[in-house]
């Protein structure tokens, strides 16, 4: 939550200067968007992992980068199961991303996470519950996103 404050806090500061015109704005902004960037990668990143749990999971993955225990058709609209796909691919890549991991940058653990959110881009699976495709879906893909960025 703090790092949405943060970051409608940092657009509120650099509203003025978005319309302005001159190359020292847009230097501004795209400087100030850098540090947003690294400190919020920072932040996930000190989160920690459990390994052996998270690679676990990565090996019951099936090969079309689906988990047998998810329901994919279930439409809950409360603690909707479907959203524990991402939490998942999440979680592989922080332990993909983080120093402190024996499969920091391990390329099988890498290709899982992509097939898996090929699965989910491909599936596009869409909880009838408002707050998950608003609210819940990006909360966890957005540091999915900032993990796999150069990927």
């Amino acid at each position: 939550m703090h790092k949405i404050l943060l970051f409608s806090l940092l657009i509120l500061f650099l509203q003025p200067r978005l319309f302005s015109a001159g190359k020292e704005s847009y230097q501004l902004i795209d400087t100030s968007l850098k540090v947003l960037k690294q400190q919020v990668l920072k932040d996930i990143l000190s989160s920690t992992v459990n390994e052996k749990e998270t690679l676990q999971l990565s090996a019951e993955m099936k090969e079309d980068g689906s988990w047998p225990d998810i329901d994919y058709t279930d439409k809950t609209r409360g603690n909707w199961p479907v959203n524990n796909h991402l939490v998942r691919l999440n979680t592989m890549a922080l332990v993909y991303r983080h120093n402190g991991t024996k499969s920091a940058g391990d390329q099988e653990l890498e290709k899982k996470i992509m097939t898996g959110l090929n699965y989910w881009l491909k599936n596009d699976f869409i909880c009838p519950n408002w707050w998950y495709p608003q609210i819940g879906v990006p909360k966890v893909l957005a540091p999915l996103m900032l993990l796999l960025e150069d990927k």
